[in-house]
């Protein structure tokens, strides 16, 4: 390998394949050094917890952690390279949760972290009681829960009668679809009293998927347990004009199921629920309406 000069493809073309095979020939010295490092690091630990123990101090000496990466990386590499403790943080820089206990890390002492980073750099350094878990993580994870369960529980719905529709503003239903799908800021409770007057009658002028989207019970009762808000507004049709109704108590079985009937997106990751059959929803909406609103969403 140490000499090489260009031949043309036919030679190439010629030529018998091969693979060449690489074993590594263990390193005693660099397992040596590793270990000598550790092996001093808890002796001065020892030391100095001998210390503490003539000076009555009962602190404990919080061990710090290398990744189980890195670790084997030492095992099988002449040359390990830098510390690399990016196995036990997240996409944001934060500890995992669990990374302490799991088997992505192995404990060391102080003094010998700080003499393998001497040695070898990287890091980043991370204590065994250092605070795990990442809040935007977490709402990631939160995300996907919630666009699940509501998908999950539009699709066993999607085949079975509605009894009674639960109105929602549509201007919450757009911030809940944006947090979804577009990672925005999670919307606060829900805002239903922007549809109505200050006696509890409806606002004038307002058109259903343009001011107000119809879900049926449990999907209702899901985002309300989730955010809150309200108040509760059901109506036979979807319709906030129509008459109000009271719909029977919820079954024990979590076979019932809602969607939202005049959603504008697809299980895809677009606006959550279907758009509702046009032939549903000419039987559905109330063709006469106060103050000339049209009853065809728009």
């Amino acid at each position: 390998d140490r000499s090489c000069q260009a031949i043309n493809p036919e030679s190439v073309a010629s030529q018998q394949a091969y693979v060449l095979m690489y074993v590594r020939k263990p390193d005693p010295n660099l397992r040596r050094q590793l270990s000598r490092t550790l092996l001093a690091a808890g002796a001065e630990q020892a030391v100095d917890k001998e210390e503490q123990e003539k000076t009555n101090d009962t602190s404990d000496e919080v061990p710090y952690l290398v990744s189980w990466y890195w670790r084997q990386k030492c095992s099988y590499m002449s040359q390990p390279g830098p510390i690399d403790n990016r196995p036990l943080f997240c996409c944001h820089g934060l500890p995992l949760p669990g990374f302490a206990q799991s088997r992505l890390a192995v404990p060391i002492p102080r003094r010998g972290w700080e003499k393998l980073r001497a040695r070898y750099g990287g890091g980043p350094a991370v204590r065994a009681d250092a605070k795990a878990g990442c809040f935007q993580c977490d709402l990631v994870e939160t995300r996907s829960r919630e666009k699940e369960r509501i998908m999950s529980l539009e699709r066993r719905s999607a085949r079975k009668g509605v009894d009674g529709w639960y109105i929602v503003d549509e201007t919450w239903m757009k911030s809940w679809r944006d947090f979804i799908v577009k990672g925005e800021p999670r919307p606060g409770p829900i805002s239903n009293g922007n549809l109505l007057r200050p006696d509890g009658s409806p606002k004038k002028g307002l058109h259903p998927a343009k001011h107000y989207r119809g879900l049926i019970a449990p999907v209702w009762r899901e985002l309300l347990s989730i955010y809150g808000g309200g108040p509760e507004i059901v109506r036979m049709k979807i319709s906030i004009y129509a008459p109000s109704y009271k719909p029977p108590p919820p079954r024990p079985s979590s076979s019932q199921e809602g969607i939202d009937a005049n959603g504008e997106g697809e299980d895809s990751g677009q606006e959550m629920g279907g758009e509702i059959d046009r032939r549903d929803r000419d039987r559905d909406m109330v063709t006469e309406e106060p103050e000339g609103v049209e009853a065809e969403a728009t």
